[in-house]
């Protein structure tokens, strides 16, 4: 449990590294990321 959890933390830290960047780029927004990457990680569990 506790080694999932070190594991999805460095997952979001990049998804969310991502999002910024993209953002920056004006290519997607911060909101419609979110409601993507709940459905994604829904499916994971």
């Amino acid at each position: 449990m506790g080694h999932f959890l070190r594991r999805e933390n460095v997952y979001y830290t990049s998804i969310k590294t991502t999002i910024v960047m993209l953002e920056t780029n004006g290519i997607v927004s911060i909101d419609d990321n979110h409601n993507a990457m709940y459905s994604k990680r829904e499916q994971i569990y």
